[in-house]
């Protein structure tokens, strides 16, 4: 290594001293190691320490490496090559032993900082026992840290360096960039336009792979300051994905990207939806531009276009910035520049593109020192300059009119690249033959460097994103060599002036765009009133044709109306302009564009609309009808054509056509379809409110027909469906989910209701049924080859598209209906809402009727009870007095009578027992049948109380079998609101029968128990209460054990009203009829779970409130 003094200019040694220690203190923190960085002094004779973090401060003072000597950090900085040591007491190169055992070092790593091919320093960093391997890892990270400091060091020496050449360091004051500014605007014109909720722009450095600070990070509808320790690191996942592929969509981030949910920054601002997106220049990414809602949200091409836009937007400021922090660093010493940089880099207010270009061309002229300049302004798109150029500069020729081939500028074109040219008068680029194709009167003239005698010529292409959007050529009159320093400073101004006409052009375009949507505002607004009744489609169609007019600059606008679905035109035809013969157009022929527009579906521009024949063909026809077409009527010269479309779906055609010849760039034509994809949502807009409201009326309509037989109400089913989409051929199946059967219940072909009973024989329609059923989904096919013709009956059309939509109610699905037609592709997505809509409504209506009649019924039950609770009153009251008459007769026949005859006495106990029985039931049962009143109930405290009251009556009565019973109820039941006593007698007849059998079964087994097979035995009798909690009721069994259960004879009439006994001890069904009359009030029921040999369980079902609504 040299030990002379470099002359290599640096940035001075406090600058550098901090820079170290920032480095070091970062490296130091992410790491937990020593880290020290070693540089040269300016003889380059030794090594010092100049920063470090993590080891004593004494040893900055005491360590130096002397770079003649054998030492580790000095071969490191000599070969520029890094080097770990893995014990560095066993290493002879290492001088500093004393301070390694001092401070518990066991290895190092040592790696160069190089700075164009040049060591500059080396960066340590010192590991205990235990992490010697720790360093091998770090070796990258430890790289990147160096690599970062060589760059910073090269920068601020660049900087310095030019500094040093002009010689303007504390010369001028230092410029403003703006940057902030223009990308504050950028955002906050992102979330105002876009209606996004937040937008936050992180420009960084792409050569240098940071981030700016916060000064530079912008950010618009935040809910809380914008930390720090948020912004993103190109490392980073999201934004290598998003440098990587240019953008990221984001529709909703809970199903699309689960794994950023928890991010700190989606987390505190409520994150669902957003579109990421990286401003590139070049081809360079210049940072990234995040666009975000709070909801989640379904980002459209025009959304997407836009936020592209702005990122464009915000691509060019910042590399405006950049291009003018460059300038700034190497040609700070040009005032000029300065004062002209701010106005050509800035996004223009009102300034129109020649101006501009004028301005650029007159400050090159002075800035670099030229003699003449030329700018010339080129269309890419259309392959041509626009002329006359902007020209700077006394010049004894005239501007051009026309450029061709040979000339130096398409040369220039085909490069892509600058072209200095020292000896112009000589260099066949500049100067060369002229071709045999050009006009014979340009071939006799001389050359423009000729004519003006320049010298040299410096001529750049102007580009911006890869785009040109001009050439600018640089003329002198006296030789020049183009120096590094000169180029760059041309090259600087040519991107300026690329970056100039781009924001020029850009702005035009964005003004155009705005004024189109402040436009499409206003329809908006006549959206809304269209919603109340204040407007009609026409008026609002009008007003957008109208608006065409002025937007697109068009001299005539014609909007065509389309149903898709019905394969028809709307007249009439929405016309905006002043025409030279005006038409009154009641149909759309078979020959009119619109039609081959919309077979195509594709926009169609023409550029001679009076060259084309399909256009100018004379109509074939009656001598009545005009023949003259369109375009040659109204002497069109440029037509655009663009069908308007919602997705798949076309609603119409917008004509807009011009007298003036035109180019349709690129930007008139995303601004024309812009339009028209606008006017599309318009129309689509309009018909949904109207289809809003008809479907609401539908809904009311179809939810008060609860009186109507299920035949009217589908019947008028079918006829909303027909308000809204071509039902002629329609299937209406209900699904009866119990038995699991499907039944049509109404037929239309080609609109004639058709006898279902047919239909029902066959199983061939249900295939188009079953499956809507089974997935409780829309089912839609809309080609001839999706369809089955296995799946109709034979003697039907063979159907090319139909849809078909499940009848929810709540989890219930009642049904299908299914919509066909003939022709393909006739349905869209709005069809499968409505007809969705209307089945739901449907479904409401069913089960509306469904919920009267059974209320109907349950009124119906309840008068039932009513009344016979009034006539059991009065039953009552002649029941007793009958009865009150037996007790002292009986007592004066005891008297009279031998009472020592025991038959005779059990006969008077009886009549005396079933007397005072009869007394009770007449009360117990005339208590619930008047009672309505319902109340809070504790079934389980009730059911208790009344077993125990069964249980103690019947074992105090000593003639009974003895009966073992047992009670076990549920834990926490709710309370029930229902009249107690009812319920409790419900709970009385189902205990009393239960022992009222096992009495009787087994007095007869005691009886006849000669007759019993040996070994088998049916055990004591027993009785079982519980209660438990199933599916939102609650559930009583009462099960008792007697043999056989009960007969089927006997269970087809438990429940019927009652009869007189055969005998008295069978009972007349009173009381199970009565019961299940209660429990059919209450919304529960009663009925026999399970019978057989070994005994029966009944079940009481109680609703958690009645008819199960709580």
């Amino acid at each position: 290594m040299s030990s002379t003094t470099t002359n290599v200019v640096r940035l001075n040694e406090a600058k550098r001293i901090r820079l170290f220690y920032n480095f070091t203190k970062t490296l130091h923190e992410l790491v937990n190691l020593p880290v020290s960085i070693w540089i040269p002094d300016k003889q380059r004779r030794q090594l010092r320490m100049a920063a470090f973090q993590g080891m004593p401060a004494v040893l900055k003072e005491e360590a130096v490496v002397f770079l003649h000597e054998a030492d580790v950090i000095a071969d490191v900085f000599r070969s520029m090559k890094a080097e770990v040591i893995s014990d560095v007491l066993r290493e002879p190169r290492w001088k500093h032993k004393k301070e390694a055992m001092e401070q518990g070092w066991v290895s190092v790593l040592c790696v160069p900082i190089v700075v164009n091919r040049q060591a500059e320093g080396v960066m340590t960093l010192h590991a205990g026992p235990g992490r010697t391997g720790n360093l091998n890892s770090l070796k990258t990270l430890a790289d990147n840290f160096v690599n970062q400091i060589a760059l910073t060091i090269e920068v601020e020496n660049r900087r310095v360096v030019l500094e040093a050449l002009m010689h303007i360091s504390q010369k001028y004051e230092i410029v403003s960039e703006n940057l902030r500014e223009i990308l504050q605007g950028i955002v906050k014109a992102s979330c105002e336009v876009l209606g996004a909720d937040c937008a936050v722009l992180y420009p960084f450095d792409a050569e240098r792979e940071w981030y700016y600070d916060r000064a530079h990070v912008v950010h618009h509808g935040l809910v809380t300051p914008l930390e720090l320790s948020e912004k993103p690191r190109v490392k980073w996942s999201m934004a290598s994905q998003v440098m990587r592929e240019g953008e990221l969509v984001i529709n909703d981030l809970a199903s699309e990207y689960p794994q950023r949910l928890h991010d700190h920054f989606i987390v505190r601002e409520g994150v669902k939806a957003f579109m990421a997106i990286a401003p590139r220049a070049n081809n360079i990414g210049l940072g990234l531009l995040f666009i975000n809602y709070r909801t989640p949200h379904r980002f459209t091409e025009e959304e997407k276009n836009s936020i592209r836009l702005f990122a464009h937007q915000a691509g060019i400021a910042i590399h405006n910035a950049q291009l003018f922090r460059r300038s700034q660093r190497q040609a700070r010493a040009l005032k000029e520049l300065h004062e002209i940089g701010s106005g050509l880099l800035s996004i223009p207010s009102r300034r129109k593109l020649k101006d501009v270009l004028d301005e650029v061309a007159q400050t090159a002229l002075k800035v670099l020192g030229a003699d003449l300049v030329d700018l010339y302004h080129y269309n890419e798109e259309e392959d041509r300059f626009l002329l006359p150029p902007s020209l700077a500069g006394s010049r004894s020729s005239p501007s051009p009119t026309a450029i061709y081939k040979d000339d130096v500028l398409y040369q220039l074109l085909d490069v892509r690249q600058p072209m200095y040219i020292t000896d112009s008068q000589h260099d066949p680029r500049t100067n060369g033959p002229f071709q045999p194709n050009r006009p014979a009167d340009t071939r006799t003239r001389q050359r423009f460097v000729v004519r003006e005698g320049i010298q040299s010529t410096a001529a750049i292409p102007l580009m911006v994103a890869g785009k040109t959007v001009g050439a600018l050529f640089i003329n002198y009159r006296t030789p020049q060599t183009f120096p590094a320093h000169q180029k760059e400073l041309i090259e600087i101004f040519a991107a300026e002036a690329a970056i100039a006409i781009a924001n020029v052009m850009l702005y035009e375009s964005s003004r155009k765009r705005a004024e189109a949507l402040s436009r499409l505002n206003s329809v908006s607004e006549n959206l809304i009133q269209l919603s109340e009744g204040k407007a009609d489609l026409p008026r609002l169609l009008t007003q957008v044709a109208e608006g065409a007019l002025e937007v697109l600059d068009a001299d005539l606008v014609d909007v065509y109306q389309y149903e898709q679905n019905r394969n028809i035109y709307l007249m009439p035809v929405i016309e905006a302009g002043q025409r030279y013969q005006p038409i009154d157009r009641h149909v759309v022929s078979r020959a009119d564009i619109a039609r081959r527009v919309l077979e195509d579906g594709r926009p169609w521009y023409v550029h001679d609309a009076l060259g084309e024949p399909i256009l100018t063909r004379p109509r074939e026809g009656s001598a009545e009808q005009i023949k003259e077409r369109f375009v040659v009527r109204e002497k069109i010269q440029s037509m655009a054509t663009v069908p308007m479309k919602i997705g798949n779906e076309v609603v119409g055609v917008l004509f807009v056509s011009y007298r003036q010849r035109q180019s349709f760039s690129g930007p008139q034509r995303e601004l024309i379809e812009l339009y028209a994809a606008q006017t599309a949502l318009a129309i689509r807009n309009a018909r949904l409110l109207i289809r809003r409201k008809a479907l609401i009326e539908s809904g009311n309509l179809l939810a008060s027909q609860v009186t109507r037989s299920e035949r009217e109400l589908l019947h008028l089913v079918y006829q909303q469906i027909d308000r809204f989409m071509d039902s002629r051929n329609l299937t209406i199946a209900l699904y009866d989910a119990e038995n699991n059967e499907i039944r049509p219940a109404l037929v239309v072909r080609n609109g004639q209701t058709l006898s279902v009973l047919g239909w029902e024989a066959s199983k061939h329609w249900q295939a188009h049924i079953k499956p809507i059923l089974d997935s409780r989904q829309t089912v839609f096919s809309s080609k001839r080859a999706e369809l089955d013709a296995g799946h109709l009956l034979p003697n039907e059309v063979f159907f090319s598209s139909w849809i078909g939509a499940p009848m929810l109610a709540g989890d219930r699905t009642l049904g299908a209906i299914v919509v066909y037609h003939e022709r393909e592709n006739t349905y869209t997505i709005d069809d499968i809402s409505v007809l969705q809509t209307i089945a739901n409504q449907t479904a409401a209506a069913l089960e509306n009727a469904r919920l009267y009649n059974q209320a109907r019924s349950e009124v119906l039950a309840e008068r039932q009870l009513a009344t016979l609770g009034r006539a059991m009153a009065a039953l009552e009251h002649r029941i007793n007095n009958t009865l009150s008459i037996i007790p002292p007769n009986l007592v004066r026949l005891r008297n009279r009578l031998d009472t020592k005859d025991d038959e005779l006495e059990e006969i008077l106990s009886i009549i005396e027992r079933n007397t005072r029985y009869t007394a009770t039931l007449l009360k117990r049962i005339r208590a619930p049948l008047l009672e309505v009143h319902a109340e809070e109930v504790d079934i389980n405290a009730l059911l208790r109380e009344i077993f125990e009251e069964q249980r103690h009556e019947w074992t105090a009565d000593r003639t009974r079998w003895l009966v073992e019973a047992s009670i076990e109820t549920a834990p926490d039941l709710p309370q029930v609101s229902l009249p107690k006593g009812q319920i409790a007698e419900v709970f009385h007849n189902l205990i009393q029968n239960a022992y009222r059998e096992l009495d009787k079964a087994h007095k007869r087994l005691h009886a006849y128990r000669d007759r019993i097979p040996p070994g088998l035995s049916f055990g004591g009798a027993k009785i079982q209460v519980w209660t438990a909690l199933e599916d939102g009721k609650i559930c009583v069994r009462v099960k008792d054990n007697v043999p056989g259960g009960i007969s089927p004879k006997i269970q087809s009439r438990l429940f019927a009203k009652p009869v007189s006994p055969a005998n008295q001890e069978e009972g007349s069904g009173l009381g199970l009829w009565l019961s299940k009359m209660i429990m059919d009030s209450l919304g529960g029921d009663i009925r026999i779970e399970s019978t057989g040999l070994l005994g029966t369980t009944m079940l009481v079902e109680i609703p958690l409130s009645k008819n199960g609504e709580g």
